[in-house]
């Protein structure tokens, strides 16, 4: 600034001659002179006058307008502002989705569920939920519902709203809603479980059915038998499936029960195949019963037996993979196990499963009885057994675990509180374990 302006200024007020109508041409000229230095000035203190934004500028605080564009930390997104976090330049409509654009949707219930603007936290798109208005629109199966409000959206009769039947699917996406009880042969609804059962091919269920026929005949056809549902159930009241020779079975996620009192027996089969795959069997004289058979398990539970065995084998081979034998009791003075007898050249793998609580009431071998009927001394008997827990202190098997029996005359190898896996071979030419 023009120093000697400046000092001519104060000279003049003193002098009493500064007033309107003072500021003459001369003095004009002097602050354009100034004006145009101060201008100068700021140039050189940062204003680029193009299109970037001043670096003491900030989004959310004084909006820096260069060339027109609302600028948003330094990026511009359409001149569109949604709570002042840039969003990479992706407009959403004006929606505000905390910076992180997700195409407008929001989990409002924090439910993890699907991206609805919901506000409740069960993960269930009901009439109170807006999803279209948030979603991105595909409904790939037209079934009215959008993706993201559908469990299923590759298939036009699950979404929520339609209606529940036995099948083993979620149709109307709520995991509470229960299945309704129903018998399905070949996806054919049925009214009687034995009749279904006695036609063979594949019998699915909803809930418990009861054998009600007397006397059950030999069934004489193949069957498998599924659960569909978390109580699918066979209630033993009378009979017993009893296959024809040759004729296989499967069971897969139900449960098989009985009232112990009423002495009804399992499941038998004769030269066949057995497969059961999460199974519980519970309160049957004898839960398998398998003769010149093949038997599978995988999983489940075999409980309550009051007779001969929880599993008997005649001249059969088993596999038992990750089984809990439980509460198992023989009252057959001629043998033992409670959990399971095999005999007459069966062979057994064990793996992985827990023996607790399995009795002899009359004799030895409380969980496993090896080898042959003391009027018996045919052939041997073979059982390997990997990582299975034999019980202990109050769950221990009773009196012993394991009994290996090799004719008559003979006390057989009795092992109690088994610690470590065994493999053994039962036969009549001596008094020890043979390993296999």
């Amino acid at each position: 600034m023009d120093v000697g302006w400046a000092r001519s200024m104060e000279q003049r007020d003193s002098a009493g001659t500064r007033g309107r109508g003072a500021f003459g041409c001369e003095d004009w000229g002097r602050l354009r002179s100034a004006l145009v230095l101060v201008a100068l000035g700021l140039v050189a203190c940062g204003d680029d006058g193009g299109t970037q934004p001043d670096a003491a500028l900030a989004d959310g605080g004084p909006m820096d307008v260069d060339g027109g564009a609302i600028v948003d930390g330094g990026r511009a997104d359409a001149g569109v502002s949604d709570g002042g976090a840039d969003d990479g330049g992706i407009a959403d409509g004006g929606i505000a989705d905390g910076g992180a654009d997700a195409g407008g949707s929001t989990d409002a219930g924090a439910d993890g569920g699907p991206l609805c603007d919901d506000g409740d936290d069960d993960g269930v798109c009901d009439d109170e939920d807006v999803c279209s208005g948030f979603d991105d629109g595909v409904d790939a199966d037209a079934d009215g519902t959008p993706a993201g409000c559908d469990c299923d959206d590759g298939d036009d009769t699950v979404h929520p709203g339609a209606t529940e039947v036995c099948n083993g699917v979620d149709d109307d996406c709520d995991p509470g809603t229960e299945e309704p009880a129903a018998i399905l042969r070949g996806g054919v609804p049925q009214g009687d479980l034995a009749v279904a059962i006695g036609m063979g091919g594949v019998i699915e269920i909803c809930g418990a059915f009861p054998l009600r026929r007397a006397g059950l005949p030999r069934l004489s056809s193949s069957v498998t038998v599924r659960g569909l549902s978390a109580d699918a159930e066979i209630l033993y009241e009378s009979g017993r499936l009893d296959f024809d020779s040759g004729v296989d079975a499967a069971f897969e996620s139900l449960a098989i029960t009985a009232d112990v009192s009423a002495g009804l027996s399992g499941v038998h089969v004769i030269d066949a195949d057995l497969v059961l795959t999460d199974v519980t069997i519970d309160g049957l004289q004898t839960a398998i019963l398998a003769d010149r058979a093949t038997v599978d398990m995988t999983r489940g539970r075999i409980a309550g037996s009051r007779e001969d065995a929880g599993v008997y084998l005649d001249r059969s081979t088993a596999t038992f993979t990750n089984v809990l034998f439980e509460d198992n009791e023989t009252r057959d003075s001629s043998r033992g196990g409670g959990a399971l007898f095999a005999s007459l050249g069966s062979t057994v793998t064990l793996t992985g499963c827990t023996l607790h609580d399995n009795r002899n009431a009359l004799g030895v071998g409380g969980a496993v009885y090896l080898g042959e009927a003391p009027s018996q001394d045919w052939g041997s008997a073979r059982l390997t057994a990997t990582g299975c827990d034999w019980g202990s202190a109050g769950s221990d098997n009773a009196p012993d675990d394991l009994v290996l029996w090799y004719g008559p005359g003979t006390s057989g190898l009795i092992v109690d509180a088994v610690t470590t896996d065994v493999s053994c071979v039962a036969n009549s030419s001596g008094n020890s374990c043979t390993p296999l």
